[in-house]
């Protein structure tokens, strides 16, 4: 059965494993063996495995194969064992397959494609064309193929549906039982909770609720029901691409999409030597590769380009998202790791080991938008949780003009805006992001970034794994709460670190809030401080108080404004 990759949440195509046959050579007579370990290289995708049959202390032989139907042993190379993803993904068309040059021209075009409202208004009319030879024939009106290849890119995105939809339902063992149908957790659900009941193992009269259709990577029944999963969608593609006069191939291989965990159970199996991808059978998505000239071929995954899945209803949720239109072969390998390393589409060196591409982070289409670097942690899916100073640490490069905020999740559930901290540090122009859970176990990290005079909350933009041990530092509580003026006008607080501080205490407040016209401290929201002890020049805050009894806020005044706004909140305890 193939699989199909889901869309991401924001938050197989090719051949099968089962489709590599395997024949069992039979031990010939003693006067007439062949090497058991000879690979005929006619047959590459034939693993040769010797078989001996005992009855009782007597050795069963089959019957001595006739010298004419022997192979010559001229023709037998003895060579090593290699893993199945080497031996069946050889590419012969691979000296054909270079990746294109995204020059500052071939730029422009597919963004002007991409920006034209012409092409889009027309599409949107296209929404009832019954039949693909018609929608082709529309398309061939245009007659540059980045026009062409856009158009059937843009229509898929607004007219077929991903079809991979899972109902609560399927999980809950009462709803299970009733239903006789149910996925892997309805299953594990229902056996737990019989199991607890009465003792006894049941499984009976269930029947697997996840059924691929055939139809659903066919193209015409894709196009028919306006529905797919990710290789309907890829074939549906390659279909129209084709039909237009854009050479189109279909590609399969690993993606980090929805509910993509590192595969650490992986490290178990067998590689070959130099092997530098997944063997075909954990292949989870396809995507399409298109040429664009004599030799230049570009990746598209118009799954992905047309909508992603909601994390907490797992609704499908349509959703343009044109990054995944003719993308950045370095881009793209991110998020997508070919079965045959050809259509990486970079040149042998620069090419990426599966190693590699499961220890990369998550990424979205806003991280290279938004031209972030992870600075730290460097190549890793996982984020250190530092034990002597009780918080994990994320450091991110970004441009001027770009804000960056995060979350902290643990089961799905966002932790509490005091678990964050993120503040940009002037020296080293970068942004830090600090995470304090209050429990252990495995978190979600998520980094968002966008526009400084954006008015939206930002996009997800990287995604890391947390892992907190059991027995940890608490030197600090909880961050303080900071609010959306202290990442905008990019603050930086030095000190305290601890949201909460101590009824009587002397503490110092030291930030750097940089263009403000005034800084002023309230004290259980009606001691206002005297102004000082802000330095406008090099844009520090530093003063000494005495904590009072409920809270202490930072507020600051900037230019054109004539109010204060809180920057910072400190809570008493």
């Amino acid at each position: 059965m193939r699989v199909g990759q889901a869309p991401r949440s924001k938050t197989q195509t090719g051949k099968d494993a089962s489709s590599i046959q395997t024949i069992q050579r039979q031990p010939l007579s003693k006067d007439n063996a062949v090497q058991s370990n000879s690979i005929n290289t006619s047959e590459p995708n034939l693993n040769i495995v010797p078989v001996t049959t005992t009855r009782g202390s007597l050795l069963l032989q089959r019957p001595v194969i006739p010298i004419v139907m022997r192979p010559n042993l001229s023709d037998l190379i003895v060579d090593q064992v290699r893993c199945g993803c080497c031996i069946s993904l050889a590419d012969h068309f691979s000296n054909d397959i270079v990746g294109g040059d995204f020059s500052e021209v071939f730029c422009r075009q597919r963004q002007a494609s991409i920006d034209n409202a012409s092409l889009r208004t027309i599409v949107k009319s296209w929404s009832q064309v019954g039949n693909m030879e018609s929608l082709c024939n529309l398309i061939l009106a245009y007659a540059q193929p980045m026009d062409r290849i856009w158009l059937v890119f843009y229509w898929i995105s607004q007219n077929i549906s991903y079809g991979h939809r899972w109902s609560v339902n399927q999980f809950i063992p009462g709803s299970v039982f009733t239903a006789r149908q149910g996925i892997c957790e309805g299953y594990a659900s229902l056996f737990q909770h019989l199991s607890n009941m009465v003792g006894v193992p049941c499984r009976k009269n269930i029947s697997y609720g996840h059924r691929w259709s055939v139809n659903q990577f066919i193209p015409g029944s894709v196009f028919t029901a306006r529905q797919g999963i990710c290789e309907g969608y890829a074939s549906l593609f390659q279909h129209l691409s084709n039909m237009v006069g854009v050479p189109c191939r279909k590609v399969s291989g690993l993606a980090k999409g929805d509910g993509y965990l590192k595969p650490l159970f992986l490290g178990s199996v067998r590689w070959c030597i130099n092997c530098s991808y997944p063997p075909i059978h954990i292949a989870n998505h396809a995507w399409n590769a298109v040429r664009l000239g004599d030799r230049s071929w570009y990746l598209i995954d118009s799954t992905w380009g047309a909508g992603h899945r909601k994390s907490i209803t797992n609704e499908y949720c349509r959703e343009l998202d044109t990054h995944y239109f003719l993308t950045r072969p370095e881009h793209f390998l991110y998020s997508h790791l070919p079965s045959s390393a050809t259509w990486q589409l970079v040149a042998g060196p620069e090419r990426l080991s599966y190693n590699t591409f499961v220890s990369r982070p998550l990424v979205w289409s806003a991280y290279f938008d938004l031209q972030l670097q992870v600075v730290e942690p460097t190549n890793s899916l996982e984020v250190t949780f530092d034990k002597q100073r009780g918080f994990a640490e994320v450091l991110i490069r970004a441009p001027n003009d770009v804000v960056i905020s995060s979350s902290l999740q643990k089961n799905n559930i966002n932790s509490s805006n005091e678990q964050c901290l993120v503040q940009f540090l002037n020296e080293q122009q970068l942004w830090q992001c600090l995470f304090l859970p209050q429990r252990c176990g495995t978190h979600t990290v998520t980094i968002f970034g966008r526009r400084q005079n954006s008015s939206d909350s930002g996009g997800c933009a990287i995604k890391f794994y947390l892992n907190v041990p059991l027995f940890r530092s608490v030197k600090l509580t909880k961050f303080p709460t900071t609010y959306k003026g202290f990442s905008d006008y990019k603050c930086e607080l030095f000190e305290p670190l601890n949201g909460e501080l101590k009824q009587g205490s002397q503490i110092t407040i030291h930030c750097r809030i940089p263009e403000a016209i005034s800084v002023r401290l309230i004290l259980d929201d009606n001691e206002w401080l005297p102004e000082d002890g802000y330095n406008k020049e090099t844009g520090h805050f530093k003063k000494t108080i005495t904590v009072p009894k409920q809270k202490i806020t930072l507020n600051v005044k900037y230019k054109k404004e004539t109010t204060y706004s809180t920057l910072v909140l400190y809570t008493v305890i």
